[in-house]
């Protein structure tokens, strides 16, 4: 197969790079767009106006900024209807199953819920596992690794809400979990035990998008005494390894 590069085509690169620097950046002026992605003033000019005519850039004449256009959330929401990162990141569990001989599944924060978007089951037997489609709270297990990466009026609301014990080591003490959360984000992956279902440990690894924004988190669950020593450690490296191919197919 033909490397990527060879389909290129700059301008559309150029006009993806915008679209990005304008999400990380929020409102920003021409100049400090043009100068993040690596442009002359007047091609980043025609780029955004284009975008504009298309919805996907708006600008405020009274402050001189852009942002991005009404029209994206429609792209997202179409994405998400369509199962986007579930597809992609399938045959990466597949083989990440292969050779852990876990069962993977593919976690995502939907509004105050952790998802089960996609999951490959392996060859052990576990007591109790989950489907896709299964929700589950956002403050237990793995689940709050993508707490730890949302918005903090997300946090907020969940640190205010009650905070259900569905294991016999759910974590449901405030304290502990604000302090675990910055934690959380520094260290890069969770290890849980008995927080989920009884008799189960988890461990989990995050998916990032473009701009290091979490995607999602590839995550084992299996009985607690596998997760132990060499196959603990081969289980985080493989699911290291797994997000960040995942990740780099997202643009990250």
């Amino acid at each position: 197969m033909a490397p990527p590069s060879r389909y290129s085509i700059a301008a559309v690169d150029r006009a993806l790079d915008l679209l990005e620097a304008m999400r990380a950046r929020g409102p920003a002026t021409l100049a400090e767009l043009a100068e993040q992605i690596g442009s002359t003033r007047p091609a980043a000019f025609r780029l955004l106006r284009t975008l504009q005519a298309r919805g996907y850039a708006i600008q405020d004449r009274a402050r001189g900024t852009w942002r991005l256009g009404a029209r994206l959330p429609a792209l997202a929401r179409a994405a998400n209807s369509q199962d986007a990162l579930a597809s992609l990141a399938r045959p990466v569990m597949q083989d990440a199953s292969d050779q852990t001989e876990e069962h993977i599944a593919l976690l995502i924060r939907r509004n105050l819920d952790c998802v089960v978007a996609a999951l490959v089951t392996g060859p052990v037997k576990l007591r109790r596992f989950v489907e896709e489609g299964t929700r589950l709270p956002l403050h237990a297990g793995p689940c709050r690794l993508l707490l730890s990466h949302a918005p903090a009026a997300v946090q907020a609301r969940i640190l205010a809400s009650p905070m259900t014990k569905i294991a016999p080591h759910t974590r449901i003490d405030r304290a502990w979990i604000i302090a675990d959360l910055p934690r959380l984000r520094d260290r890069s992956f969770s290890a849980t035990d008995e927080e989920l279902f009884e008799g189960e440990a988890s461990i989990a690894t995050p998916v990032f998008e473009a701009g290091m924004h979490l995607a999602g988190l590839l995550c084992v669950i299996t009985p607690r005494f596998r997760l132990r020593g060499a196959h603990q450690r081969l289980v985080l490296s493989v699911l290291r390894d797994a997000a960040a191919d995942i990740s780099k197919e997202l643009g990250n």
